[in-house]
């Protein structure tokens, strides 16, 4: 069936499918988003003014169809056509939806590949459940440190472009504190738990070893503004194998 326009709700999904294929709208909206679309079919000019379901008259409808038969709405339609035909929107809407997610609030600190969902206030760290259970399982934290994380603020920006520091590195003198062969153990068992392989346990346990032993060497201790993107860093950069 061909038909010259197309007389709707004002739903997205139907005005999208009205443009796509080249046809001028008339919208009848009643609820919700469909009035914002009819008002950008209008601003487009594929189509009048909308014209609200309550306020619908047979006279209103006959001037609806004689706007919509213009040769400008047509030709405003099938510009519209073009352009949605051009554009690739599902990949739009992913970008979009990455660009804005709150990177900085759903990371977690000491190994990244899971998102925070425990905070260790002591620490200032947000870490994931599999963290968790490695830092549990090695004894070094206790369950009832750990509160809920959830992302509160959802900043919206089109591009990441944090700097991020790595100025936090385990050093040699760091290193002599440890003993290795009880962080191996403690690794394996804790590998068995959380699902991360030693090596990735080993290297959670000495990133916070270090943290803590900061504390512990300044009491007066201040975490630096962007400490969690220096471990996110440390742990991307760094294994166990390196030492």
């Amino acid at each position: 069936m061909i038909v010259s326009a197309v007389c709707h709700h004002g739903g997205a999904g139907t005005t999208a499918a009205a443009l796509r294929a080249g046809k001028p709208c008339i919208t009848i909206p009643f609820f919700g988003d469909q009035f914002f679309w009819g008002h950008i079919v209008e601003k487009s000019g594929a189509g009048p003014p909308p014209v609200p379901a309550k306020d619908v008259t047979v006279e209103k409808l006959v001037e609806a169809f004689k706007y919509v038969h213009k040769p400008t709405t047509q030709i405003a339609a099938k510009r519209l056509q073009e352009a949605i035909l051009l554009e690739d929107g599902c990949s739009a809407a992913v970008h979009s939806f990455h660009a804005n997610l709150p990177i900085s609030q759903m990371q977690s600190d000491l190994e990244s590949t899971y998102a925070a969902c425990f905070r260790l206030d002591e620490f200032n760290l947000q870490v994931s459940r599999p963290v968790a259970e490695v830092l549990l399982s090695a004894g070094v934290v206790d369950e009832s440190q750990f509160r809920y994380h959830s992302t509160r603020e959802w900043k919206l920006t089109h591009h990441n472009n944090t700097s991020i520091s790595t100025s936090l590195s385990i050093n040699n003198e760091d290193l002599k504190l440890y003993n290795f062969d009880e962080i191996s153990i403690l690794a394996h068992d804790a590998a068995n738990i959380s699902g991360f392989t030693p090596e990735v346990c080993q290297n959670i346990l000495l990133q916070f070893m270090t943290l803590k032993n900061q504390l512990v060497q300044t009491p007066k201790f201040s975490f630096p503004k962007h400490h969690r993107s220096q471990l996110y860093t440390l742990g991307r950069s760094q294994s166990f194998d390196d030492f």
